[in-house]
């Protein structure tokens, strides 16, 4: 009796079937479709390649053509076939750093980075980082940012996955811009806080960074895609600049305390200008970001005066149960929420200070550290201990006797010392009363301080003896050395950056160099201008795997912009490092700062 032969084609780009059914013949496509034969008639079969590559056929014919491209047989049932087309998908990824799979399942690179699917299947790949990021797609997934890509395979497709272990943003126009500030958000995992300046407007990510006039100052909050969920500005046409971060949770808000230095009209509330009556002064400001957004801080404070060549600023912040902490420099003599600090005279005395504010902006105290003739005295760094303590650290080049609690009769050894201070919580005592880096001669400047397990801290810096060094000290809670590592460095290298690693229990460190700079026994060096350099170390000071070197043809740095000084050292240490790297839950560092290549 008369049988049906259903011929199912396969894409018309893949290839098609040509058959004969006794006399008869055609091609699918285009003629696929059901023909009537009689039992014992000969079919023809054959498969014609195009785009995809022929391996069997289905159904039917599976039996008596298996993957003969051309077969005849003479079938006495109904018969219903195909060819199948496949295409090949090859993958390529950095095979140390991260890994791909497929679904469906074929691909699982390194080990298996090719594989043939069925010509038309849709396939997923997934890239899998490994202590790495995924730096972006090529090939087939080109241009997707998302670690998941889709890839129809109705041709030979090749896919690559770009992993890196540093993943970097950059922001810019053909004004200037600085990020200066970074800090890991305490409700987001995976998201940070970013504080900067822009000298025009700018496109940070998902989102635009209005400008007037001036240097203004902005807050952004990124998700853990990079995507900006939240900005605030401060403008006003002067030049503002935030040099400190610090974020709390405050009962499911995000909180962000900035401080910097500005210089002429600084609007904090969005219409009243500071103007201050020195060449620079400093601020420390607290934002939200609020349900109902606003357009300026919850409050702010600044400390103006009479202060001459680089004048005051906030270098670094801290924060813990409900205490805010500002450490920096004051030139000439500045008031501070109604308490007169520094000196009258307008010169080059210079005064580290430190306060403590409540988070509803209240001041606790105020007190300056240095001599009442002229001397340079600035702290860097600030951290809270665990009682509550604040822990500053910079450097001095003169006694200090200007009648604050930590006073100190010792002149530095050397040219400057670096210099540790920790003020009981209500700064009524010195505790201890100096903790002093001695080197033989030359100069020596803390620019970062870390906390770490058990109370104990890193200090970072830079001394110059017999060489130049980065300098990185580990202190326990009673302030005993327990390592210090010198790296050496052939030019003077600018300020560096500390941060604790709980993941990992180690601490990281970044900062720029120039030259050459030597660090766990490798030489690296500058391409040109000033390179950034990151490392870590394990709880015994040694370096736990090669450093990271970022550069381009340019200067590529660390923080905020450098401060024109008294000479090469001095206007090198005085940029702002101490609040450009954090460190998220997961190990992974942040670092904030600032590059004049056209790409690093």
């Amino acid at each position: 009796g008369p049988l049906s032969l259903t011929v199912s084609g396969p894409a018309p780009t893949a290839g098609t079937i040509s058959f004969e059914i006794g006399e008869f013949d055609a091609v699918c496509p285009p003629a696929c479709g059901t023909y009537g034969f009689d039992a014992g008639t000969e079919i023809t079969l054959e498969a014609n390649e195009q785009l995809g590559d022929f391996r069997g056929w289905s159904g039917d014919a599976a039996s008596p053509c298996g993957t003969s491209s051309s077969c005849s047989y003479r079938p006495r049932t109904d018969q219903n076939i195909t060819a199948d087309f496949v295409a090949r998908l090859v993958v390529t990824s950095s095979s140390s750093l991260g890994a791909v799979t497929s679904a469906p399942a074929g691909i699982a690179c390194p080990g298996d980075c090719q594989a043939e699917f069925l010509f038309g299947t849709t396939v997923t790949l997934a890239a899998v980082p490994s202590n790495s990021f995924l730096q972006g797609w090529g090939g087939a997934c080109a241009g997707d940012p998302d670690p998941v890509c889709s890839v129809v395979m109705d041709e030979y497709r090749t896919a690559v996955a770009w992993f890196s272990r540093v993943r970097i943003d950059l922001y810019g126009t053909s004004a200037d811009e600085w990020a200066e500030a970074i800090a890991a958000d305490p409700l987001v995992t995976g998201g940070y806080v970013l504080a900067g300046s822009v000298t025009d407007s700018l496109v940070l990510g998902s989102a635009l960074v209005p400008h007037t006039s001036g240097q203004e100052l902005f807050v952004a909050r990124f998700g853990a895609d990079r995507r900006v969920t939240w900005l605030e500005t401060i403008g006003g046409g002067g030049d503002l600049r935030p040099h400190a971060l610090a974020v709390s949770d405050q009962d499911g808000v995000l909180a962000c305390y900035v401080g910097g230095s500005f210089e002429g009209d600084a609007e904090f509330d969005g219409a009243n200008a500071e103007n201050p009556t020195g060449d620079v002064n400093g601020f420390v400001s607290k934002h939200l970001d609020e349900p109902v957004p606003v357009s300026a801080p919850e409050w702010w404070e600044t400390f103006t005066g009479n202060g001459a060549d680089n004048g005051s600023r906030v270098a670094d912040l801290a924060f813990q149960d409900g205490r805010v902490a500002l450490t920096g420099l004051i030139a000439g003599q500045v008031t501070l929420d109604g308490t007169t600090l520094g000196s009258g005279a307008q010169d080059n005395r210079k005064h580290a200070v430190d306060a403590v504010f409540s988070s509803a902006g209240v001041m606790a105290f105020a007190v300056q550290h240095g001599k009442a003739t002229a001397s340079h005295a600035e702290s860097a760094a600030i951290l809270f201990t665990p009682g509550g303590a604040t822990l500053g650290a910079g450097f001095r080049d003169d006694v200090i006797d200007d009648g604050g609690p930590c006073t100190s009769a010792t002149n530095p050894t050397t040219e400057t010392d670096a210099w540790f201070y920790q003020l009981s919580a209500d700064a009524s005592t010195c505790l201890p009363s100096t903790l002093t880096l001695l080197r033989p001669t030359g100069e020596n400047r803390w620019s970062a301080l870390a906390g770490g397990p058990a109370g104990a801290f890193l200090a970072a810096g830079f001394t110059r003896t017999l060489e130049t060094s980065v300098t990185v000290s580990e202190y326990s809670a009673a302030g005993t050395v327990l390592w210090t590592r010198d790296y050496p460095a052939s030019a003077p290298p600018g300020p560096f950056a500390a941060a604790y690693d709980a993941s990992s229990d180690q601490w990281v460190l970044a900062g720029s160099f120039e030259g050459n700079l030597v660090v766990g026994g490798v030489t690296h060096t500058a391409v040109a201008g000033r390179d950034i350099i990151v490392f870590r170390l394990d709880q015994s000071g040694d370096v736990v795997s090669e450093a990271l070197v970022l550069g381009g043809s340019g200067d590529d740095v660390v923080g905020g912009p450098l401060i024109p000084g008294t000479g090469e050292f001095f206007e090198l240490q005085s940029g702002h490092a101490a609040s450009a790297l954090a460190v998220l839950d997961d190990g992974t560092a942040l670092i904030a700062g600032w590059t004049d290549s056209p790409a690093i």
